[in-house]
Order: C-alpha cells, then sequence, then structure tokens
C-alpha cells in the first residue's frame, strides 16, 4: 500500500473508530436527558413566569425575590443534600436525579420567561379576559402563542446546557457506565488514551455535531428571543 492510499484511508479509519467509540457510549441517555429535562423546565418554568409577571396576588414580589435568590446561588451549594436525598431514595446511578430536578422550575428560565411576558401588551389578555377566557387559557392561546421567540430560547438554552452537562452526569452515574452520556464517556477515554489526540478530536467533533446542528436551525428564534427578552414596551 502506498504512502498517498494510506494517508487517504488515515481519515475514514479514524472516523469509524470514532464512531464506534460514541455508539459505544449511551448516545441515547444524553438524548433522553437533554430532551426531559428541557421538557420539564419548560413545563413548570412556563406557567410560574406568567404568574409572576401578569397575576396579580399578594406574595408575587417576595415570590419573585426567591427566584432571584435562587438565581444568584452556585449550584454546588446544592450538591450535597441533593446527593444525599437521592442517594437516600435508592436513584443514585440513573438518570433520575439529572431529569427530576427540572420539573420543579428553573430559576434562569423563570426570570428569562417573566421578563419576556412583561413585554405583552396588557391589552390582549384584558381583551381574553372579556371575552370569558380563564388564566389557563390566557397563557395556552394568547401568551404562549406572542412567547415563542423567548420559550424557543429558554428551550435551546436547556438542552445545549444538559446536553454538554458532565459535572451532574458524572456525580450521580460515574459509578454505572451503562448510563453514561457522551460527555462522561469521551472525558473518560481521554483519561485512558491521553495519547490517541486524533481519535479523541473525532470523537469529539462527533459529539458536537448534533448541538451545532440545533443551534444552526433554531439560530433566528434564539436571537430574536434573547433580543426581546427585558425589554418593556
Amino acid at each position: 500500500m502506498t504512502a498517498g492510499a494510506l494517508g487517504e484511508e488515515r481519515p475514514t479509519l479514524f472516523l469509524r473508530k470514532a464512531t464506534g467509540l460514541v455508539r459505544g457510549w449511551s448516545v441515547r441517555d444524553s438524548l433522553i436527558y437533554a430532551c426531559l429535562a428541557t421538557l420539564g423546565v419548560l413545563v413548570s418554568s412556563v406557567p410560574v413566569a406568567y404568574a409572576l409577571s401578569r397575576i396579580r396576588w399578594r406574595g408575587r414580589s417576595l415570590a419573585f425575590g426567591l427566584v432571584l435568590i435562587a438565581l444568584m446561588l452556585p449550584p454546588v451549594v446544592s450538591v450535597v443534600p441533593l446527593y444525599v436525598m437521592w442517594a437516600k431514595l435508592g436513584l443514585v446511578g440513573g438518570l433520575g436525579p439529572l431529569i427530576i430536578p427540572n420539573w420543579f422550575g428553573d430559576a434562569f428560565s423563570i426570570f428569562l420567561l417573566r421578563q419576556f411576558f412583561m413585554t405583552i401588551p396588557e391589552e390582549y389578555l384584558d381583551a381574553a379576559r372579556v371575552d370569558g377566557c380563564g388564566e389557563l387559557r390566557i397563557l395556552a392561546t394568547v401568551v404562549l402563542r406572542l412567547a415563542k421567540p423567548a420559550i424557543a430560547a429558554v428551550a435551546l438554552f436547556s438542552f445545549l446546557y444538559t446536553f454538554n452537562d458532565f459535572f451532574l452526569p458524572l456525580l450521580y452515574t460515574g459509578e454505572n457506565s451503562a448510563h453514561w452520556p457522551v460527555s462522561v464517556g469521551l472525558s473518560q477515554y481521554r483519561n485512558l488514551h491521553q495519547v490517541q489526540w486524533n481519535l479523541t478530536m473525532a470523537a469529539t467533533l462527533i459529539v458536537m455535531a448534533p448541538v451545532i446542528l440545533i443551534f444552526f436551525l433554531a439560530q433566528r428564534v434564539f436571537i430574536e428571543g434573547i433580543t426581546l427578552t427585558g425589554v418593556k414596551g
């Protein structure tokens, strides 16, 4: 075999090996974690953001202040007590501790959605109330349609964060390789084969491809949501 032919086959060989490595890690678990966590963030954060922005009730300012406090707290503050709780429940080693907390709201997502909901003209909501709509129906038929850019931005933020998350999956699934996401699997492979940078970089490119594709597909809506959020009209 000539040197030229060998040089042409090397990229293909590296790509095949890297693809095999990525298949060995649980890409399915990474997608399950990212998708269910994103869905949980949206389902739990949208109603809370609407209640904090468009419904007048006693203690609303205090509740929003608690959201801001939770937003400013470092995530590592709650790592130890949460780990102890999940360990007592027998859920350490699976995806439960990674997914379930997202169904109880996310401070950053609530803040971002709340700021966007404040930009929706109150006249639209008053017209819906005059027509006999309740708050849940107003949220579903009026607010959600007008807030698509912000919701898309929150969904993209959440998906990218969870798909690339390394610390929490390592903490909860580190001893169970069957549930390793691609981020943990890639790190473990790099630790075992530090000198094989060709395979490591090829595997990294394969892991990054879905995230890059999703970002470019949702780029217009994402930028629109970030631009409009926080600009009160």
